[in-house]
């Protein structure tokens, strides 16, 4: 009898969950599949982040400023100076991908609208999936004995994004809030402030294209499609084209992932 591949149990990863709601609707399927495939392409979305840098600057996304600027992760204050239209194209080009690719569910909803009219429909939710961000410093921490601290640093970094805001989460006030909440000392003390700025770098600009691609590509095909079906539509359409009065996203931080994988057997030399 042949020996059974064991799995083995990966501590957990913390990450972002987002959903879309987005009416189901024949007309929007196409439009909906194309863009979640070309989304897993990463040169192709960061070419339409590129082109449409200054325009989401400006509207869509003029809420997030932060997540244009390219010298974000270096500055120990907040930005003041303006940003021109070659810093947040150069951001743009600086863009990861996090995206991993979806799962889809559907579920019949009843919403109150905007003239105060129920509206009864059945809805798709798609469901991102993002890629646990993986840093060189986690086999450098696992060598060292300090797995542990790294995972506080990471989950630590994910959670207090989630709060909101453009601070920095790599200030000495956040470095002394995250010290305080451990009784460390010695090499673990030592591990964590050498590389606390580091950890909350690489967080803060993962989760930043997170939110690049959710609303700078994605959510930006969706509505476009629907914008355009309005726009075209008249009384020879086949097909009934109205705004959606809103597209939801839900996002929610400090998802912890777990994965279980078969244990690979070393080959044995002869």
């Amino acid at each position: 009898m042949k020996d059974t591949t064991p799995y083995q149990f990966e501590p957990g990863k913390r990450c972002v969950l987002a959903e879309i709601y987005f009416p189901k609707k024949a007309v929007y399927q196409s439009a909906m599949y194309q863009a979640l495939i070309r989304g897993l392409d990463e040169e192709d979305v960061q070419k339409r982040l590129v082109i449409n840098a200054p325009v989401l600057f400006k509207t869509e996304l003029s809420a997030y400023p932060h997540w244009f600027d390219p010298e974000r992760y270096k500055r120990m204050t907040p930005r003041t100076e303006p940003l021109s239209n070659e810093d947040i194209r150069r951001r743009m080009n600086m863009y990861k991908s996090p995206y991993f690719g979806w799962s889809l569910y559907e579920t019949d909803g009843v919403f109150l609208g905007k003239s105060r009219k129920m509206d009864d429909e059945r809805s798709q939710i798609i469901r991102l999936v993002f890629k646990p961000l993986k840093m060189p410093l986690e086999k450098k921490a696992e060598k060292a004995g300090m797995t542990a601290v790294h995972r506080s640093l990471l989950y630590f970094a994910v959670d207090e994004y989630g709060k909101g805001g453009s601070y920095l989460l790599w200030s000495p006030h956040q470095k002394e809030r995250f010290l305080d909440q451990y009784d460390w000392a010695g090499k673990e003390q030592a591990f964590a402030e050498r590389y606390f700025a580091k950890v909350m770098r690489a967080v803060a600009r993962y989760l930043d294209d997170c939110g690049l691609f959710v609303f700078g590509y994605l959510v930006r095909a969706f509505w476009k499609w629907v914008a355009e079906l309005a726009a075209h539509s008249d009384r020879k359409s086949i097909w009934k084209g109205k705004l959606e009065d809103e597209i939801w996203v839900s996002s929610i931080f400090g998802v912890s992932i777990n994965v279980v994988r078969p244990i690979k057997k070393k080959r044995k030399m002869v």
